[in-house]
């Protein structure tokens, strides 16, 4: 996501600044604890599109420990999503997944730079 602008920061009780790798939820006696090494780590990539009949995500899950699950995975949803838009008139990517590294190069419909603009000029 990038950095956290300070007045933000103050805000929204965000600890720290610069960049930003996940969100914190809990209190002060929340942890982390490191068992032993994960064999498996599952999770999902996702392209949420916009099309005249409505709003549809489309996932994949996979093992994100492997990198060449994920790179299959991450071809395969752009396949996806190719063949969906192919049929569907007017189809708009809203958001997906990594905002660093977009699988799909193109405008979005909710761009993250645009929401922190709302909420720091919302909250002013």
């Amino acid at each position: 996501m990038g950095e956290f602008p300070s007045e933000t920061i103050k805000k929204v009780e965000v600890i720290g600044e610069g960049p930003v790798h996940g969100l914190f939820v809990g209190d002060d006696n929340t942890k982390i604890e490191y068992l032993k090494e994960a064999s498996y780590l599952d999770g999902d990539i996702w392209i949420a599109l916009k099309y005249e009949e409505g709003e549809h995500m489309i996932s994949r899950f996979l093992d994100l420990g492997d990198i060449e699950d994920f790179e299959d995975e991450c071809e395969k949803l752009k396949e996806d999503i190719k063949n969906i838009c192919s049929k569907l008139s007017n189809s708009k990517v809203i958001l997906q997944f990594d905002q660093i590294h977009r699988l799909l190069s193109v405008k979005q419909t909710i761009e993250i730079g645009d929401c922190w603009k709302k909420l720091y000029n919302k909250s002013k």
